[in-house]
């Protein structure tokens, strides 16, 4: 249904995964059966190979694709609509990016991070890998943090109330998320089916221009061999007048053109040129 994917260029203020620390011991640390790393494979490559280094190899390669590759784009948006939910969570914490928010968060979310591998898109606490030393808290922060504790223990009837309003919030939401998911795969369908009805259109069309050439070249055939004798004519003679007339590549269609002559021929010797009237 997608043509072949074009190849992938360098993205400005991008990198490899191989590049990003995080990314890379991840890779290391899965054994050769991870269905996860089979899986990002196949999506950002559409095969899977045999050999498990290939794999990891190339997987460590991947730098994202220009933004003006709509179809490809197209294509990855397409692929990851059809991930459970949890399988996109568990990507998400692969590539060190949120957790958070429904499915066309999520995919929208790590479009952009396969699209132009930015570190700055992955989470502030850890986008490069490795643990971040803990800053001793100053004497200030105690007693802001020791004063907002006081402050919760008074606002907890609040905090009651409000949880009830936000549960209505979330089904709300929640609903108005699955509408929106419905209207984007609606979305992507209608636009894979636009461009495989301009490629069948264009094939189309060029079959019946084919087609039409062919049956003007018989007819010119036919009206040749009725006003010439056989005997002054060769196929060259022919042939130069046909590719001449037409722009007809006869050196490619040369088994096409000798049978339609010889056919043609036949018919004249058997018909006594009734044939020819017939058709013309």
């Amino acid at each position: 249904m997608v043509r072949k994917l074009e190849k992938r260029k360098n993205i400005q203020n991008g990198r490899k995964f191989g590049q990003i620390p995080f990314i890379k011991n991840r890779i290391g640390n899965y054994d050769q059966n991870e269905p996860l790393l089979t899986s990002l494979h196949k999506l950002l490559y559409q095969n899977v190979p045999e050999n498990y280094d290939t794999l990891r190899q190339n997987v460590l390669n991947w730098e994202g694709f220009e933004k003006t590759n709509e179809e490809l784009y197209i294509y990855f948006e397409t692929k990851l609509y059809q991930w459970y939910l949890s399988y996109l969570k568990e990507l998400c914490t692969f590539l060190n990016l949120k957790i958070s928010g429904n499915k066309p968060q999520i995919v929208n979310r790590i479009l952009g991070f396969l699209q132009s591998v930015d570190i700055r898109l992955m989470k502030k606490s850890n986008p490069l890998g490795g643990k971040r030393k803990k800053k001793p808290k100053t004497k200030l922060q105690k007693q802001k943090k020791k004063k907002i504790s006081t402050k919760e223990n008074f606002d907890e009837n609040k905090i009651r109330r409000n949880n009830d309003s936000e549960s209505e919030n979330k089904s709300k939401i929640r609903d108005r998320s699955e509408s929106e998911n419905e209207k984007n795969e609606l979305r992507v369908l209608t636009k894979l089916l636009e461009i495989q009805k301009e490629n069948l259109d264009q094939n189309s069309n060029r079959s019946a221009k084919k087609k039409k050439i062919k049956k003007q070249i018989k007819k010119k055939l036919i009206q040749i061999l009725k006003m010439k004798n056989f005997q002054d004519l060769t196929i060259s003679q022919l042939e130069i007048q046909i590719a001449k007339e037409y722009k007809f590549d006869v050196q490619k269609k040369r088994d096409w053109f000798e049978k339609t002559l010889v056919k043609i021929i036949d018919n004249l010797i058997k018909s006594n040129n009734n044939f020819f009237d017939e058709i013309i």
